[in-house]
């Protein structure tokens, strides 16, 4: 059995508005990020599969690194594409933090400053959620449960 991409859609982050001021031009700076479960450990999620700790720890100790060297593999992209790669040029964010707690993966990703991410700013000025899903390739067994599983990336998604 060949691995496919599979796709994990959490429950709704929020978005988190900081601010700052420039020293240089001391004019005030905002930073956004989407912060909060990016994937659920032991349990069925929103897709009907079932992630083992094993699978999850693996994998965040691997992705880390991903996210530590600034690779692209740690920048998101909206939605789903049908590639088992991440384009830098349509990225909307870059994960910043990621690990485990108790039975969830926790995110932190800055929203970058493109014509894309800034939609996703103005959402988030209003207070409107945004979804964060799971991108990798895998195999999935019966039951829903995950067999093997590579993650790729997280995806911003509505």
């Amino acid at each position: 059995m060949s691995m496919k991409l599979i796709y994990e859609v959490s429950e709704l982050v929020k978005g988190v508005v900081e601010e700052s001021v420039n020293e240089s031009s001391n004019k005030p700076d905002k930073a956004y990020y989407i912060t909060g479960i990016f994937s659920t450990i032991g349990e069925k999620n929103r897709n009907g599969r079932i992630y083992s700790r094993e699978i999850w720890e693996k994998e965040i100790e691997r992705y880390s690194k991903e996210v530590a060297s600034n690779s692209r593999n740690s920048l998101m992209e909206w939605e789903h594409p049908e590639r088992s790669y991440v384009d830098q040029m349509a990225a909307i964010a870059k994960i910043v933090e990621i690990k485990i707690e108790g039975k969830y993966v926790i995110g932190k990703a800055k929203l970058l400053n493109n014509e894309r991410a800034n939609h996703l700013k103005n959402l988030i000025d209003e207070g409107i959620p945004i979804g964060v899903s799971s991108r990798g390739v895998g195999e999935v067994g019966e039951g829903g449960i995950v067999k093997k599983f590579k993650l790729i990336t997280y995806a911003g998604v509505s």
